[in-house]
């Protein structure tokens, strides 16, 4: 790892592992958001009620 932070993530390698695993899929694919809708139609989603579900890999959450 370079740039600013550099010494400090090279002394302590822990946050630049967790930074780095905060996206792990690079983009969702059409099957994702097939497999949710998919999800919500069947009984599996018989108790899930007022959901607002985002596809997007936790994107959103950055």
């Amino acid at each position: 790892m370079g740039g600013a932070f550099g010494p400090a993530l090279e002394a302590n390698p822990g946050p630049g592992v967790m930074l780095g695993n905060m996206y792990p899929v690079t983009a969702t694919q059409p099957e994702d958001q097939s497999n949710a809708v998919l999800f919500l139609a069947s009984d599996e989603s018989r108790y899930v009620t007022a959901l607002a579900m985002t596809v997007d890999a936790g994107a959103t959450q950055l």
